[in-house]
C-alpha cells in the first residue's frame, strides 16, 4: 500500500507530475526487494535514453536491495531468522507511522528520508520468510517449499 499512496501523495499534495513521483518513491523501492525476476519482466526498454536510465536503474535497486542483502547476512551469521521478523515489522510500524509526519509544505529531504524505514523493513519482510519456510524441510523440498511460497504471495497482489 505504501507503493501505491506515495505517488498519490506527491500528485495530490506536492503537486507532482506521474513521471516525478514515481522518482520520488524510488527511495522506498530501492529496499523493497520482489520475488519476481525484473531483468525479464523490465524486457526491452524504449528508444528514449531517458527511459533506458531509469528502467536499468529500476532493475537494478529491486535486485540489489540492502535490506535483502542485510537480511541474508545476519542470518547466515547468527544461524537465527526469527529475530529479523521481529526487526522487519518494527521498522514497518514506525515508518509507517511517521509517514503520517508528512504535509503538504513536507521539505523533498524530510518526503525521502521518512520513506527509509518504512521501506527497509519491508525489504527484510520479503526476504525473511524464506528462511522459516525452508529451515525445517529437507534440501529435497526446497525447491517446492519456495515454490509455494511465491504462488501464495502472488495470490495477495
Amino acid at each position: 500500500m505504501v507503493i501505491y499512496y506515495l505517488p498519490t501523495y506527491f500528485q495530490g499534495s506536492k503537486s507532482s507530475s506521474p513521471a516525478r513521483s514515481g522518482i520520488l518513491v524510488f527511495t522506498t523501492a530501492f529496499f523493497i526487494r520482489t520475488y519476481h525476476s525484473w531483468r525479464f519482466r523490465c524486457g526491452c526498454p524504449s528508444d528514449s535514453s531517458t527511459s533506458v536510465v531509469l528502467t536499468s536503474l529500476y532493475c537494478l535497486s529491486t535486485n540489489l536491495a540492502p535490506s535483502a542483502i542485510a537480511t541474508g547476512l545476519s542470518v547466515q551469521r547468527t544461524g537465527r531468522y526469527l529475530v529479523q521478523h521481529y526487526i522487519g515489522w518494527a521498522l514497518v510500524m514506525i515508518g509507517c507511522g511517521t509517514l503520517s509526519l508528512l504535509t503538504a509544505t513536507s521539505t523533498l529531504v524530510m518526503t525521502q528520508g521518512l520513506q527509509v524505514l518504512g521501506a527497509a523493513g519491508l525489504g527484510v519482510l520479503q526476504v525473511a520468510p524464506k528462511f522459516g519456510v525452508v529451515a525445517p524441510l529437507a534440501v529435497d523440498d526446497n525447491a517446492l517449499a519456495f515454490a509455494l511460497l511465491a504462488y501464495i504471495r502472488s495470490l495477495g497482489q
